[in-house]
């Protein structure tokens, strides 16, 4: 079993965030977060609680797996 791996977490985010043309603000407004927050996630320097993760892939409509990198979209 492989641990959480906040690049790989970044890489997708930037993805969907990328196919869905979304900014760092508008995730933040969205959520309910700093931007400085989303920004710092996306760029894999904070790993975010699994509430976070929740939300996202909520506002995102993916799978944590493959949010989270275990599974291909």
């Amino acid at each position: 079993m492989g641990c959480f791996d906040a690049k790989v977490f970044a890489r997708n985010l930037k993805t969907v965030m990328a196919h869905t043309n979304t900014k760092n603000k508008d995730l933040a407004n969205a959520l309910n977060y700093r931007e400085d927050y989303i920004s710092k996630i996306k760029t894999g320097k904070r790993t975010p609680p699994l509430p976070v993760v929740y939300q996202m892939c909520e506002f995102f409509d993916v799978s944590m797996d493959w949010l989270c990198g275990r599974k291909e979209y």
